[in-house]
């Protein structure tokens, strides 16, 4: 059971908000695409059922990419407007979070080579 990559994001920039590190459209990409690898390695099921293809500079999150066009390069400052949108399997049910612990330390060590993640 997948779920809306948009819930998933609003998950890293609350995290973002929070700590006070800035997320750009490609970071959070990026960051939404790797939950969705540990996910499916650790729990042998999808994390979100969103269309991925590949592009350019890496994988794009087709749902993601048409809510963050309009602000390339920029940091985020708030939530996306996620409105229990249902993804294709129907799931509008909030993200689960535990397995976030592993990924937000993936992304401390993103934070050292591109400018951006959360700490340990």
């Amino acid at each position: 059971m997948g779920y809306s990559a948009i819930a998933i994001a609003n998950f890293f920039i609350d995290k973002s908000l929070k700590t006070g590190i800035q997320l750009t459209d490609m970071m959070l990409q990026k960051m939404v695409f790797f939950a969705h690898a540990v996910y499916m390695k650790t729990r042998h099921e999808p994390l979100i059922d969103d269309a991925i293809i590949a592009m350019q500079h890496g994988p794009v999150i087709m749902s993601l990419y048409q809510e963050l066009k309009s602000t390339a390069g920029t940091p985020l400052h708030s939530r996306l407007s996620w409105q229990c949108r249902p993804t294709m399997n129907g799931s509008t049910g909030s993200p689960p979070f535990r397995p976030y612990r592993r990924t937000t330390r993936s992304a401390g060590r993103f934070s050292k080579t591109h400018g951006g993640g959360f700490p340990r």
